[in-house]
């Protein structure tokens, strides 16, 4: 351990002067040594103060190294976990994307069963709109027929009621036609009363043959109004449509009217039996 510069220093007063010199020379040979122990210690110092600073710098990057380590390992741990997690979310992922494939393809065909069956309804609307249209015109048309039928029987019934009429008048002038003969036979009667008259008085026969030559030939329907126009022997005992008369064996053969040349419609008995 180098001595105290202090301690020298008063050392130093308490020498004799007689080996100042001796003492001077050795005194700064003392104070080089001094100089350079303390310098050395200094530097031993600062040395042992570095070291204790490198230790202290060495503790610290242990630590450190350790907390380092330590977050190292969590780090390794969570980055395991990490992709532990990243591994069933794409595992998770990849099932989902399945799950909604086959969700698409599901739809994609209800889609198509369902365009399918817009369409099959839209064809079956389309039908069904063409049948009640058809319909519709069927039912106008019959409409339309049955009006026709409508004014046809209508028209029918006043051909009916014309042709009753028509029937009524004939058979009103058939009244007057047949009260004629009644007259005729009448007079004939009379005209016979006289003869038989004459003929008894005792006269000639010859008026009697012309009264009654007058009452057959008044009775025969040939040479009367109501002898039949075709065969000239029957008598006119049918009535057309027209209006025209004729028998009933003539009327029942032809088709048209035998005067006016019309079609033969209706053919009427006027002396049923």
């Amino acid at each position: 351990m180098p001595p105290n510069l202090d301690e020298v220093k008063d050392e130093d007063y308490s020498y004799d002067p007689l080996c100042l010199e001796f003492y001077s020379e050795e005194n700064t040979n003392t104070k080089a040594l001094i100089l350079s122990s303390q310098e050395a210690s200094n530097k031993v110092q600062e040395v042992e103060e570095q070291l204790r600073n490198l230790k202290q710098e060495l503790e610290i990057i242990r630590s450190e190294n350790i907390s380092l380590q330590s977050k190292n390992n969590y780090w390794k741990v969570r980055a395991k976990y990490s992709a532990d997690r990243l591994y069933n979310f794409k595992k998770e992922n990849e099932h989902q994307l399945f799950l909604l494939k086959n969700e698409n393809e599901l739809i994609s065909n209800a889609e198509k069963q369902a365009r399918q069956m817009v369409t099959n309804l839209s064809q079956r609307i389309h039908s069904l709109q063409i049948s009640v249209e058809t319909e519709v015109a069927e039912r106008k048309k019959q409409e339309q027929i049955i009006h026709m039928l409508q004014n046809e029987c209508n028209k029918a019934k006043r051909e009916f009621q014309e042709q009753n009429n028509y029937v009524e008048r004939l058979r009103q002038k058939l009244d007057n036609v047949t009260k004629f003969p009644m007259k005729i036979a009448q007079e004939s009667g009379e005209k016979i009363a006289i003869t038989s008259s004459v003929m008894s008085t005792g006269e000639s026969k010859v008026p009697a043959v012309e009264v009654s030559k007058t009452i057959s030939l008044s009775r025969n329907p040939s040479l009367t109004s109501q002898c039949c126009t075709i065969c000239l022997g029957n008598e006119k005992d049918m009535a057309f449509g027209c209006g025209h008369m004729t028998c009933r064996e003539c009327g029942s053969k032809i088709r048209k009217c035998h005067i006016c040349r019309k079609k033969i419609t209706n053919r009427i008995r006027l002396f049923p039996g």
